[in-house]
C-alpha cells in the first residue's frame, strides 16, 4: 500500500512540475513577445518629459546638497560619470562621449584640445545669466592657461605614460603632482594621485618647506 501511495504522489508531483514549467515557459514567451512588439525607447512619458543633465566630471565636485537643490529647482535629473584624470575623460569622449554627455569638466590645455577635436562646442557667455558673478580675471582673454600641446614638458616630468582604457592602449598624461621648492628644485612628488583629500596633503607638505 505504501509503495502505491508513493508512486501516486510521485506521478502527481511530476504532473505539477510539468504544468509549472509549461506555465513558466508560456509566461516567458508572452513577455518576449511584449518586448519585441513594444518599440523603443523603453521609458514612460513621465520620464521622457524630465530633463536629464549628463556630466563627465571629477567626483569631488558632485556635492549631494547642490545636486539635490538643482534637481528640485529645475525639475531635472543629474547624471554624472566620473573620471580620475583629463586623459581618461578625453578618451571617454573620443570613444563616443559626444552622444553621452552634455557638459564635461577639464582644466589646463584640455578644454582647447576638446574643442580642436570637435568634441565640444563654442560657449556663448551671453546666454549664461549668472556670469556677472564671475571675477573678470577668470574670464577669457584675461585668464591665460599654460599649454603643453606636444607634451614636451609632460615627458620631462615623466608624466607622459602608456595607459589603457576599455582594452585600448594609448599615451596620456598620468595624474602626478610635483612640489617645487623655493630653490627651484623638486621637493616632493606624488604618483597615482586621487583628487579627494590630495590638496590638503600638498598644503601640509608646503608648510614643511
Amino acid at each position: 500500500m505504501s509503495n502505491k501511495r508513493n508512486g501516486s504522489e510521485a506521478r502527481k508531483l511530476t504532473r505539477a512540475l510539468r504544468l509549472s514549467r509549461r506555465a513558466m515557459l508560456g509566461a516567458a514567451a508572452a513577455m518576449t513577445g511584449l518586448a519585441i512588439a513594444r518599440k523603443g525607447p523603453f521609458i514612460s512619458n513621465a520620464e521622457a518629459a524630465t530633463p536629464n543633465l549628463r556630466l563627465l566630471m571629477w567626483q569631488p565636485y558632485a556635492i549631494k546638497e547642490t545636486i539635490a537643490s538643482f534637481e528640485e529647482k529645475y525639475k531635472a535629473t543629474f547624471s554624472p560619470t566620473f573620471f580620475d584624470g583629463n586623459s581618461e575623460a578625453f578618451n571617454k569622449m573620443k570613444v563616443g562621449g559626444t552622444k553621452d554627455f552634455d557638459i564635461v569638466q577639464g582644466d589646463g590645455f584640455w578644454p582647447r584640445l576638446y574643442f580642436r577635436q570637435g568634441l565640444t562646442q563654442a560657449l556663448d557667455y551671453g546666454k549664461i545669466g549668472n556670469m556677472s558673478g564671475v571675477f573678470p580675471d577668470f574670464l577669457p582673454p584675461n585668464f591665460p592657461l599654460l599649454a603643453d600641446p606636444d607634451h614636451a614638458v609632460a615627458e620631462k616630468y615623466g608624466a607622459w605614460q602608456k595607459k589603457s582604457l576599455y582594452g585600448r592602449t594609448y599615451m596620456g598624461v598620468a595624474r602626478m603632482t610635483y612640489l617645487i621648492g623655493p630653490d627651484g628644485k623638486v621637493a616632493r612628488r606624488w604618483d597615482g594621485v586621487k583628487v579627494d583629500g590630495h590638496a590638503a596633503v600638498v598644503l601640509a607638505a608646503v608648510a614643511e618647506l
